[in-house]
């Protein structure tokens, strides 16, 4: 099963690159600009550092119980009971999360690019790619996102240089006109949606090959991608303005239908349509590996590729019933961090305290 897999540091750098990204472009300029307007770029530059925290302890957790999965550690450090209780609640949160990650693409595509094609054609269509990938397994799906974030890199930094002469300075004013609160509810919404869901990586942990360079590529592959967000987030001002910013669901789309280069390099923005259909792909693929590694151990079967295919099935299926229509699902984005706060990060936390209250201190 997942002992039988490898991936190297690297690999797994790769993977936190595009876990931490995402489906982010697309809800973090917006969901920051509806609290702070014209200083939306200040929470997500204080992000970089608060989400090198949240990496820091995810770090120290991976070191306190090596070569050990979420589901393990839970049944270690919590017991058979309480461990399995919260085993299946972690469960519950990633299969949860596969399907409002394929919900959003399909919405994005029909509203988007193909209003005339159903958006569970677009679902359809990602899950069978999906299940088809979990069927290759992890070894296969780390080479293959080793060769996508080449192409996405590219893509995003093309994208950053062409949208230049359309920045305007004057949009980032006026700076600090708002209370701390809301500063506190930015930083905590660039940390929360990025970097709190991370805990999803103890699934794929062991599996990696064992390097002494691993905190350092864990380090520096989280403050990438963190920059990654900062610059899209300003860039969104500089682009856009405050105002459309706010009321662009897709703003880094509405930035990408602005460029236009001697009339010779337009419509880009299907360029960029790829960048995140990859990169949330891959994150929707993290969870999945996760989700099906994480209910085979749960159920102690040996094989985890029977559960492949019912998990395809449910994962369509959950696609729709997580919510009736496009304004319900953007509508989460203002609760989901707390979710993430209280839910999936105290699931290591708890395992931790645990731990260490047991041994009486940490190593």
């Amino acid at each position: 099963m997942l002992k039988r897999e490898s991936i190297s540091t690297r690999q797994m750098a790769v993977f936190v690159l595009f876990f931490i990204v995402g489906d982010m472009f697309w809800f973090i300029p917006t969901v920051l600009a509806t609290v702070l307007d014209s200083d939306a770029w200040i929470p997500s530059l204080l992000s970089m550092f608060s989400g090198l925290v949240v990496v820091w302890f995810i770090d120290k957790c991976y070191r306190l119980f090596p070569g050990l999965t979420l589901i393990e550690i839970h049944k270690k450090a919590l017991g058979k009971w309480l461990g399995g209780l919260c085993s299946l609640f972690f469960l519950y949160l990633l299969f949860n999360s596969v399907g409002v990650q394929l919900r959003v693409v399909g919405d994005f595509v029909t509203t988007q690019m193909m209003p005339e094609t159903p958006a569970r054609v677009t679902v359809l269509m990602i899950t069978l790619i999906v299940v088809i990938t979990l069927r290759a397994g992890l070894t296969v799906f780390a080479k293959s996102a080793e060769v996508f974030i080449v192409g996405v890199v590219l893509m995003f930094i093309m994208f950053i240089i062409m949208l230049l002469p359309e920045a305007t300075l004057s949009n980032l004013l006026p700076v600090f006109h708002h209370k701390a609160a809301d500063y506190g509810k930015g930083v905590l919404y660039t940390t929360s949606f990025p970097f709190f869901q991370m805990v999803t990586l103890f699934m794929l942990f062991p599996a990696m090959k064992q390097s002494e360079s691993w905190t350092r590529d864990f380090m520096v592959a989280s403050l990438i991608a963190s920059f990654s967000l900062f610059l899209i987030v300003i860039m969104s001002l500089l682009v856009l303005g405050e105002y459309m910013t706010e009321h662009q669901i897709y703003a880094a789309y509405a930035m990408a239908k602005r460029i236009s280069i001697g009339r010779f390099i337009e419509r880009v923005e299907a360029v960029l349509v790829i960048s995140y259909i990859v990169s949330t792909y891959v994150k929707v693929l993290i969870n999945a590996f996760a989700f099906i590694y994480g209910l085979s151990q749960f159920l102690g079967l040996r094989e985890h590729r029977a559960l492949i295919f019912p998990f395809g099935l449910l994962m369509f299926g959950l696609a729709y019933a997580i919510g009736p229509n496009m304004p319900f699902i953007n509508g989460l984005a203002t609760i989901w961090p707390f979710w993430d706060l209280t839910n999936i990060l105290l699931l290591a936390l708890a395992a931790v305290i645990m731990i260490v209250f047991k041994k009486g201190k940490i190593y």
